[in-house]
């Protein structure tokens, strides 16, 4: 974070726009991986309001992409986790349409696989396949094995929503072959989807490995974008097993709803908030649920049709 905040103060003493956009969305990435939401959002706005269609050949020859597309991902991905479920879903698109413009396959994988991975928070299964689908057959035409497999996990996440562990298993043996290979930053998006769907496959145990792997990993690199989502999702592995102590699960949620509240997570603190409420259905407790619930809602000022919030 550091070293981001002194690249923005040199690109400031130039004032050169390329430098600035570069520099915004370092800042705003560094920001978002400890979990500073709100300085991530505000970073890659600004850098995104510099972009000009003239610093699309300077920002690849020099960066190797452009910018104005990483940017736009991201922050839809800041608005999501900050309780903008349409704002985001509206920042994909006008991210996909920058990058069909460009026709880079690289970028137009990045964007595609931010449009897919927005519908997937949503927990828009059927809308998300397609992205997914068209980012592998880019990715295969151009041999990009990053995002095959950025693709392949996405994939293997709408099969789990659509009862189907086939993709899960083939992705699973597809890892364990690959053993470390797989970067540290990426396996932890991998991890979260893959342990996603296999709670959703009720396969509980493999979904407590991965999610305690992604937990020590998260610890181990600093990353705090998505922490509260290992956590919830390790509690209702525990709820769902029946151990008859329900501590575990409770701590689990607690620490979840802790941490999205402390990073200004909304989407994800709405979701730690409805998996503590079916904790307390289970134990009786309905009346406590209820509160939690409203006041949560009440935070919200769009996104009233997605999945989470119905």
């Amino acid at each position: 974070l550091e070293v981001a905040e002194q690249l923005l103060q040199l690109a400031q003493q130039t004032g050169d726009p390329v430098q600035l956009q570069v520099a915004h969305q370092c800042l705003g990435t560094s920001s978002g991986t400890v979990g500073r939401l709100d300085l991530a959002q505000h970073h890659f706005e600004q850098g995104i309001a510099l972009y000009q269609p003239k610093h699309y050949q300077i920002l690849v020859s020099k960066y190797g992409e452009n910018t104005c597309i990483n940017s736009g991902v991201q922050l839809a991905m800041a608005l999501w986790l900050r309780g903008f479920p349409d704002q985001a879903l509206t920042q994909t698109e006008i991210t996909l349409d920058l990058a069909r413009m460009e026709q880079n396959p690289h970028m137009l994988c990045f964007a595609l696989n931010g449009a897919a991975l927005i519908r997937r928070w949503r927990a828009e299964s059927e809308a998300s396949e397609p992205f997914a689908r068209e980012c592998l057959a880019v990715a295969t035409r151009f041999e990009l094995p990053f995002w095959q497999l950025f693709a392949a996990t996405a994939l293997a996440w709408v099969d789990a929503m659509q009862e189907q562990g086939d993709e899960m298993d083939t992705l699973l043996a597809q890892l364990r072959a690959d053993g470390n290979s797989v970067p540290a930053g990426m396996r932890l998006l991998v991890l979260h989807q893959i342990a996603e769907g296999l709670v959703h496959l009720k396969r509980f145990d493999e979904a407590l490995d991965k999610l305690n792997e992604a937990i020590a990993l998260a610890e181990e690199q600093n990353e705090r974008f998505v922490e509260s989502e290992y956590y919830r999702l390790k509690g209702i592995c525990l709820m769902e097993q029946g151990l008859g102590d329900k501590r575990r699960s409770k701590d689990c949620f607690d620490h979840a709803l802790t941490t999205s509240r402390k990073r200004g997570a909304l989407s994800m603190e709405l979701r730690a908030t409805i998996s503590l409420a079916q904790l307390w259905q289970r134990l009786g407790r309905s009346q406590d649920a209820v509160p939690l619930l409203d006041n949560i809602c009440s935070k919200f000022s769009e996104g009233f049709e997605t999945p989470d919030y119905t």
